[in-house]
């Protein structure tokens, strides 16, 4: 390397004084432009979105602010007493023409078995318990029959 800065040190001293100063000129436009495109611009360009970016955080700030009032905490639904749950359970799917194969209660709820059940009007069942009786389910495990449309379930419920 220094080999070639003493060559190039050795034909710049060659040149004519015009030419040294054309070329020394040159170098400074090139070394400004070199700058401009490596530190300058790049700065300016996140300078500008940095401020963008204040400005949208500023907006969202003052709308937060100004809607506070808004968000409150929903108090959870309470759950309703359950004081007969296996017959709640047998009349419900009744009305869905589904039939339980066997129904088991525990300690910490009801145990659930479908043999063939079709897979919609199970959803639907299972979207009444939780919506319009509010009951939860601890476990659910449904399996797909041979049977076009049909599945197997196993729904272990609390009230």
């Amino acid at each position: 390397m220094p080999d070639v800065l003493q060559a190039l040190k050795k034909h710049f001293v060659q040149l004519s004084n015009r030419d040294q100063k054309a070329l020394s000129l040159l170098s400074l436009f090139v070394l400004a432009v070199m700058v401009y495109l490596l530190l300058w611009q790049p700065l300016s360009q996140w300078s500008v979105t940095a401020k963008q970016d204040f400005q949208h955080q500023r907006t969202v700030n003052q709308w937060v602010a100004g809607h506070i009032h808004q968000a409150t905490v929903q108090p959870e639904p309470v759950a309703k007493e359950h004081s007969d749950l296996p017959s709640l359970i047998t009349q419900s799917a009744k009305s869905f023409e589904l039939s339980l194969s066997r129904v088991q209660p525990g300690s910490n709820g009801l145990s659930v078995w479908l043999e063939q059940a079709p897979y919609p009007a199970l959803l639907q069942w299972l979207e009444e318990l939780e919506i319009n009786q509010q009951l939860r389910f601890e476990q659910v495990r449904i399996d797909r029959l041979e049977a076009g449309g049909e599945v197997k379930a196993f729904i272990h419920i609390s009230s």
